[in-house]
């Protein structure tokens, strides 16, 4: 989503709290690991969700393992990620 949404669904009002944007020609990546919606898109740092809380939340930011991370999946109930940001990897991305 670009831009904060409100509307009217069948169970009442609600409202979209927090803006993501995906960069073009990316997409968003996803994995349910140990009862969490984690998704990344190369654009934010890893986020999850648990269900219970009203936003999601960085996966971690220190050390900052999940930033811009392209690729998640899961594995044996781990988060697996793969081509994050750092100072020598995507050169030219992002305005680096």
């Amino acid at each position: 989503m670009s831009a904060a949404y409100t509307g009217a669904a069948t169970s009442g009002a609600y409202k979209v709290r927090k803006v993501y944007s995906c960069p073009v020609g990316e997409r968003w990546q996803f994995a349910a690991v140990n009862g969490k919606f984690c998704f990344v898109n190369g654009n934010v740092y890893g986020q999850y969700w648990d269900g219970t809380s009203t936003y999601a939340t960085d996966l971690e930011t220190t050390p900052t393992y999940t930033k811009y991370a392209r690729y998640c999946t899961s594995f044996a109930n781990r988060l697996v990620i793969a081509d994050m940001y750092t100072p020598t990897m995507r050169p030219g991305t992002r305005g680096w």
